[in-house]
């Protein structure tokens, strides 16, 4: 079947040499490999059952108790602040009351946008020029929670991280990650 065929047995054995055996595992009965023994295997182990699978649960926001929102003074920032261990969220006064009391809603459509220490004064200009077109604007209000309370729940922004030139995060998935 092949065109060219081999003599003197594997392919780089030179033709005066005898060809290469296998070698014999140095010190395996000294030193075996641990077996992983995960279940019994073939005929009894049991087969997964595809119909008593339960998918995740999707929520619609998350409840003060789970993600307690505090209200930031501006007297807590200065411009030499480190990081911390904390997102931040700018809202209008009556929006952040009403967050404050109903807990956090995770909506793909209309995702809340959180951001890190660093990019509180990013979003505090970019939403001054925003107020400057509308001047029925109520003042916004600095609201801060755990960011490890909300990390199952938030995914990372890049066109407002890129924007702002801070990380950025929306509060959108229903499911959680990990």
């Amino acid at each position: 079947m092949d065109k060219l065929p081999l003599e003197g047995g594997a392919v780089h054995t030179p033709p005066g040499k005898p060809p290469r055996q296998p070698r014999a595992r140095q010190g395996a009965s000294e030193n075996p490999r641990p077996v992983s023994r995960s279940g019994p295997s073939g005929p009894d182990r049991p087969e997964a059952d595809l119909f008593t699978y339960v998918p995740p649960e999707r929520r619609t926001h998350l409840n003060p108790e789970e993600a307690p929102l505090l209200l930031v003074s501006n007297r807590a920032f200065t411009e030499a602040d480190t990081t911390d261990a904390w997102l931040y969220l700018l809202v209008g006064h009556d929006e952040g009351e009403e967050l404050m009391r109903e807990g956090l809603r995770l909506d793909a459509r209309a995702p809340l946008l959180l951001t890190e220490r660093s990019g509180v004064f990013a979003l505090l200009e970019a939403q001054s020029q925003d107020m400057a077109d509308d001047t029925h604007e109520t003042p916004a209000l600095l609201l801060r929670a755990r960011k490890s309370d909300l990390a199952p729940w938030i995914e990372a922004d890049p066109d407002m991280s890129a924007r702002l030139g801070v990380a950025c995060y929306l509060l959108s998935r229903q499911t959680p990650s990990g």
